[in-house]
């Protein structure tokens, strides 16, 4: 019972996930703005001088991956465990890389894109494999 319920939070946050990933070019122009921003006058933008739009979707965005790492986080101690892990060291060397890249804004743009897309396709892959597929994928990758 408890399992339906995460996995069925899972499915929204999936479809959440969905849309923001839609918008991801606009969002990170938003976030770029806001690095140019710090640059110049070495204080960040207060929420008078982004626009309202913009600012609600940079929010919306940073709230969604925060409540997407707690569910991952709290997936470790569910059957799929390991490869909730595996998703959790997956984003942990990505976001290592984009510190890394900081300076590069195309090569960031990549990979921040790249983290958003595999993080929204596993819990997708995360919440079907639950309801319908009941894949071991452990298992499945060892060829066991």
């Amino acid at each position: 019972m408890f399992g339906h319920i995460y996995y069925f939070f899972g499915l929204i946050l999936f479809l959440l996930n969905l849309g923001h990933l839609m918008k991801f070019s606009k969002i990170q122009k938003t976030k770029s703005w806001i690095d140019s921003f710090f640059k110049v006058t070495q204080r960040k933008p207060n929420k008078d001088e982004i626009r309202k739009y913009d600012y609600q979707q940079l929010n919306s965005f940073q709230q969604i991956f925060a409540i997407n790492f707690l569910w991952i986080f709290f997936g470790l101690i569910t059957k799929s465990w390991k490869f909730f892990l595996l998703l959790l060291l997956i984003n942990f060397i990505l976001n290592y890389l984009v510190q890394w890249t900081k300076d590069y804004k195309k090569i960031n743009f990549g990979i921040e894109f790249i983290k958003f897309f595999i993080t929204t396709f596993s819990v997708g892959f995360i919440v079907i494999n639950h309801f319908h597929l009941h894949i071991d994928v452990f298992q499945y990758f060892l060829g066991k």
